[in-house]
């Protein structure tokens, strides 16, 4: 699947996808006869993901042929305004031959000395001679009428034409971005064996006995664990001195958390408390978390208190799922916090996505430069946030009969070579009643 921003891109992208091959490689290379195009095509490749680079020196080297001396041929390849047919045929011909560019754009601005008619048939006959039926390429004409009748005839010889540069450009990140998710999707996904399905299943029908839908963090942390999810350490309590023994057993400091299928979120109503150092402050947590439950919701379903061990502080990122009624169990990562409830800095994935596929999820968000080690921050731990990331999508694959949401929020990414944690986690099941 490739995304349009609009329905005016829906169109432009899929005439290039209608006439052109992928574009199975990075290096995209831009000729054009006026600089001001050329660096507009440049600005547009960066924002979409294909940032230009310099030719080869024996690329350089060739098409220096085809221009003035005060051409030039790094990228783009700017021919300048006194380039006719002959320079645009030369140049295009050779370029979409040569090993290292894997996509062509070519720009023309209409000038007094060319006809754009004849600058159109010179592209189409260097593609035709060059033969090389598996690189794609895209035009953009900006001029008067004479261009547009010239982008109508190369569009109806099977080369995609656009009149402004950004559209040329953005057709070639079409083909890219296909390319790259054609290359993910005939990825096989490798299973993980070390699950225990049957065992998160057990959990599901034991849930399914006292409620229709919603989990308690408790039980939804116990699925995560059935297919080794690195949980935190977390388990309920029904009185204050379980709650005490719970503690000491885990370590402080501790979190205490309302545990009850009736309160989702728990910080909402106040049943929440962090940084617990012992056992009194324990005590008082669990008084004061039961009276500001009933308080939120007098009749709620109060399963007990969780306690929970208190994760060390590192990079937060969310995971989610929702199993959609047409792509079936999809995967959501972002970065937490404000990133994910302010920026919406997320990326999706029908699941379930490969090791591959969920090192191109952490490196789609535009927060990737944080997990990659901003600024003199070390690099967090992407290769087991991605086997994180991979088992996450296992899970509501496996169970995508029974779970219709989840969520992981926060996971805390930790140094490379520290790990994850999952400090909390939310399934949601789907309603038995309404099938």
């Amino acid at each position: 699947m490739v995304r349009a921003s609009s329905l005016n891109n829906l169109f432009d992208r899929t005439l290039a996808l209608s006439l052109q091959p992928p574009m199975t490689g990075d290096n995209l290379l831009i000729i054009t006869n006026g600089g001001g195009v050329g660096v507009l095509a440049t600005d547009s490749a960066e924002r979409y993901n294909i940032p230009l680079r310099f030719a080869p020196e024996d690329v350089q080297k060739e098409l220096k042929k085809h221009m003035p001396e005060f051409g030039s041929a790094k990228n783009p390849v700017d021919l300048t305004g006194m380039a006719g047919k002959d320079w645009y045929f030369k140049s295009v011909r050779y370029a979409i031959a040569h090993e290292w560019v894997d996509g062509l754009t070519v720009l023309y601005c209409e000038t007094a000395m060319t006809d754009p008619m004849e600058i159109a048939k010179g592209i189409a006959q260097a593609i035709k001679e060059a033969d090389v039926p598996d690189k794609p390429v895209s035009v953009s004409f900006v001029g008067g009428e004479k261009s547009a009748a010239a982008m109508r005839w190369l569009v109806e010889n099977g080369i995609p034409a656009y009149n402004e540069p950004d559209k040329a450009v953005n057709a070639m990140a079409a083909l890219h971005e296909y390319a790259e998710s054609r290359a993910l999707a005939a990825e096989p996904f490798n299973r993980f064996e070390d699950v225990d399905e049957e065992l998160a299943r057990s959990v599901i029908e034991e849930v399914r006995a006292h409620s229709d839908r919603n989990m308690t963090e408790v039980e939804s942390k116990a699925i995560f664990r059935a297919y080794g999810l690195p949980v935190a350490k977390t388990e309920l309590a029904e009185s204050e001195d379980e709650a005490v023994k719970l503690a000491e057993k885990i370590g402080y400091p501790v979190v205490m958390k309302i545990m009850s299928p009736d309160i989702l979120h728990k910080s909402d109503a106040g049943g929440v408390e962090v940084e617990i150092e012992d056992e009194a402050g324990v005590r008082a947590a669990f008084q004061k978390i039961k009276k500001n439950a009933r308080a939120y919701k007098a009749d709620a379903d109060i399963h007990g208190i969780a306690v929970q061990e208190m994760a060390p502080w590192g990079t937060e990122v969310i995971l989610g799922s929702v199993d959609d009624p047409t792509f079936g169990p999809t995967v959501m990562f972002g970065l937490g916090g404000i990133f994910v409830e302010i920026l919406k800095d997320v990326t999706f994935r029908v699941a379930p996505v490969s090791a591959d596929q969920s090192l191109k999820m952490l490196s789609d968000i535009k927060g990737a430069p944080i997990l990659e080690g901003a600024r003199g921050e070390a690099p967090r731990d992407r290769k087991a946030l991605s086997e994180v990331l991979s088992r996450y999508s296992q899970m509501i694959t496996d169970l995508s009969d029974e779970v219709s949401e989840s969520d992981a929020n926060p996971v805390i990414v930790y140094e490379e070579g520290d790990g994850v944690t999952i400090v909390d986690a939310r399934i949601i099941l789907k309603d038995k009643k309404a099938e």
